[in-house]
């Protein structure tokens, strides 16, 4: 047998020195340095890997960008947001327009829908022939001819008729910095509206303006017809919009019927002012009774343009009825009747519900479209606005908000109503400020950019500032409205005591018990108006938005301190005004003609 090569010395010693290790506790076992070892890793430090760190700019890009650009929060369906729940489009939006118009024509129909005669005699006014159609179908009518409308008082053709009897004018030298496209209309024509305005005012007759009795008398039928609707109960006219366009911005909504109500409510009044000057009083009443009802069943519209046309409507039908109750051949008994049927006017339809509603509905529209991508008005909107992500339910709960306390402040008393208009209108400017920071201050800019709440608070400013600032002023007008309807009122108790009389009194105490009950109060003053009689007529007047007494300066310009300025006064204070009722009027000016006045 081979023996086994001896093991070298320093091998056995290792071996032996393994073999006892085992034997001893692991806190003794003598130290081993394996440093000297290639082939152990044991103790070797690992470079941890960076390849992630470089991802997190590019992860909070991306959050930034998603946050920027990315989709838009669904809008939320429910009061807080949306305002109604239903009727819900096809796309899921609420449908505005059908809420409003639905609940219009409730109990309305063809035969007692003043807008159905409105719109025979005054067809097709504004509308558009793709229109006529739809409207005769909502309505209920077959399309009229139109060969027989109405001519406006306004007409080219009548204001070239009026023209024809102005003495001639000197032709005018050429002007070589008026271009040649430029149509320039003439002194003659531009006097002939100034003279066709007057009789819309004031006692005319046919001597006078023979073209204009003509006017009157070729459109007897349709004027008539306007009369006749006017005193019909209820009225229902919708947009056009509404009828032809499925989809459509609410704010772009046509209103043509509206306007055409001011054309009749001015050709009315100066078919009554003919009336007037030709002795025929209570023909006259009756034009400007019908246009005091006009005036109502514009007020009946669902929108705020609707009711500022009423209100300027009720301004015309109120002038018109001052001429007739001084100028006009009155009896005691007739004097009384108009007095009579005044006081049973009802005051204008308020227009808080067009406020709560369709003005609230055209922001809530809007806001709803731009939360689906659709691009609006570039005037307001610019075409990256529908490109941002806001969370629109933010602007809609904040433009909500607004809508609130606006209808709740026009349900105040008119105190407390003014305490809050003035309150909304600092907010209102401090929102313009804050909008306009948004867009040109860097912090604001920065913070709109981070952060989508605060982009979207700003998008509920802007639209608020836009669009919200004529509701303010909706409240200045209405009670303009219901103060020259008081005067009138006034005026036709002063008629009454003149037809007993033979004169006017000296104070307005005079007119309690036997003509009015009591004296009516002064909106602006809580006190009674200003009176003072004046040779063979009087001075009447509230002293208006300032609260003081500007003399009996009238906002027109026309009467300055009680006494008629003819042309009107234009370089006045026009907050130093009051709301004047000057009777007798100044007649009719024509060129050439002496003033007449009675």
């Amino acid at each position: 047998m081979h023996e086994s090569p001896e093991k070298p010395d320093a091998y056995r010693s290792a071996i032996a020195q393994a073999k006892g290790s085992e034997d001893r506790p692991a806190d003794i076992r003598a130290p081993v340095d394996h440093r000297s070892d290639p082939a152990d890793t044991r103790h070797k430090t690992r470079k941890p890997g960076c390849w992630w760190i470089a991802l997190i700019p590019i992860l909070l890009l991306a959050i930034f960008l998603l946050q920027l650009f990315g989709p838009n929060p669904d809008i939320v369906i429910s009061p807080e947001t949306t305002r109604i729940t239903a009727p819900l489009g096809p796309d899921g939006r609420p449908n505005y327009a059908e809420f409003s118009y639905a609940r219009a024509r409730i109990g309305v129909t063809p035969e007692n829908n003043a807008a159905v005669l409105f719109w025979q005699a005054l067809w097709p006014g504004d509308l558009f022939p793709e229109h006529y159609q739809p409207m005769c179908e909502a309505l209920g009518m077959e399309i009229p001819s139109g060969a027989e409308s109405l001519v406006d008082i306004y007409d080219q053709s009548v204001i070239d008729q009026v023209s024809t009897v102005l003495p001639p004018e000197p032709k005018p030298e050429s002007d070589p910095t008026v271009e040649s496209f430029v149509v320039v209309e003439s002194q003659a024509h531009t006097t002939a509206r100034d003279i066709i305005e007057m009789a819309g005012n004031t006692a005319w007759t046919s001597d006078q303006l023979p073209m204009l009795a003509e006017w009157a008398k070729l459109n007897r039928v349709l004027l008539d017809l306007l009369v006749q609707a006017a005193n019909r109960p209820r009225y229902y006219s919708p947009s056009p919009t509404y009828l032809t366009e499925e989809d459509y911005l609410m704010i772009d909504e046509m209103i043509p019927l509206g306007q055409a109500l001011r054309t009749a409510g001015r050709n009315l009044t100066t078919r009554a002012m003919w009336h007037v000057g030709e002795g025929r009083s209570m023909d006259a009443w009756q034009d400007l009774h019908a246009v005091h009802l006009i005036a109502r069943h514009a007020c009946r519209g669902t929108t705020l343009i609707e009711h500022l046309v009423g209100m300027a409507i009720e301004s015309i039908a109120c002038t018109g009825t001052q001429t007739l109750l001084h100028h006009g051949t009155l009896s005691a008994e007739q004097a009384r009747q108009i007095l009579a049927d005044l006081n049973a006017l009802p005051n204008l339809p308020p227009h808080t519900k067009a406020l709560d509603e369709h003005e609230r509905f055209m922001l809530l529209d809007t806001a709803i479209r731009l939360a689906a991508g659709m691009e609006v008005d570039d005037e307001f909107f610019p075409p990256l606005f529908s490109r941002i992500c806001f969370d629109w339910n933010v602007a809609l709960r904040k433009v909500n908000a607004w809508y609130d306390r606006l209808v709740e402040a026009t349900n105040k008393p008119r105190s407390q109503c003014l305490v809050e208009m003035n309150s909304m209108y600092r907010e209102m400017d401090d929102m313009k400020q804050d909008a306009a920071a948004a867009m040109l201050e860097p912090a604001r800019i920065f913070g709109g950019i981070v952060s989508r709440n605060n982009r979207s608070e700003s998008a509920a400013e802007i639209l608020l500032a836009l669009m919200a600032q004529v509701h303010l002023n909706i409240t200045d007008a209405a009670d303009r409205a219901v103060t020259k309807l008081e005067l009138t009122r006034v005026a036709a108790a002063l008629a009454v005591y003149r037809s007993a009389n033979d004169a006017y009194p000296e104070t307005l105490a005079a007119l309690v018990p036997v003509c009015l009950d009591s004296l009516p109060t002064d909106l602006y003053s809580g006190k009674p108006f200003l009176y003072e009689r004046r040779q063979d007529g009087y001075l009447l007047y509230s002293v208006f938005m300032n609260g003081a007494d500007d003399n009996g300066t009238d906002l027109s310009g026309e009467i300055v301190d009680g006494e008629w300025v003819i042309p009107s006064e234009p370089s006045f204070n026009h907050e130093l005004t009051d709301l004047v009722v000057r009777l007798p009027r100044v007649g009719i000016l024509i060129p050439g003609a002496p003033v007449k006045t009675k």
